[in-house]
């Protein structure tokens, strides 16, 4: 939970410790202009400042927009279909994830309320709150 400069926040085995174990999504906040995110970077992409430092992003958000996958990659064969959506999360980070019980644009709508789900698999999984 520093600042950066030149080295990363946090390594990529911390970030999946934290929501393979601890039940928490990470991303870094911009100190200057409070820009957030969830991919590691060593600038700002809004003011290309230094000065980031690690937050926990909120696990509940909105579907802002999202498609569905009826032909996937390899690595989802299996799981096709699927959606796969941007959320807008609570604390105004953007995100994206797949929501493996959305089969069709009848299972989830824009402006859903869904939440993370705690996976083994790839990526940000969610889930829709009822």
């Amino acid at each position: 939970m520093s600042e950066t400069g030149s080295k990363p926040i946090y390594t990529i085995d911390a970030f999946e410790h934290g929501y393979q174990e601890e039940g928490k999504i990470f991303g870094t906040e911009c100190s200057q202009c409070h820009h957030r995110q969830m991919t590691q970077v060593l600038l700002c992409p809004s003011c290309g400042s230094k000065a980031l430092k690690q937050i926990e992003l909120a696990t509940t958000g909105k579907v802002r927009s999202f498609t569905v996958q009826n032909v996937p990659s390899d690595e989802f064969l299996n799981d096709a279909p699927y959606g796969y959506a941007l959320v807008d999360l609570d604390d105004g980070t953007v995100v994206s994830g797949w929501l493996p019980e959305a089969k069709s644009e009848k299972d989830i709508q824009i402006g859903d309320k869904v939440q993370w789900k705690k996976s083994y698999k790839v990526g940000l999984i969610f889930e829709k709150v009822q």
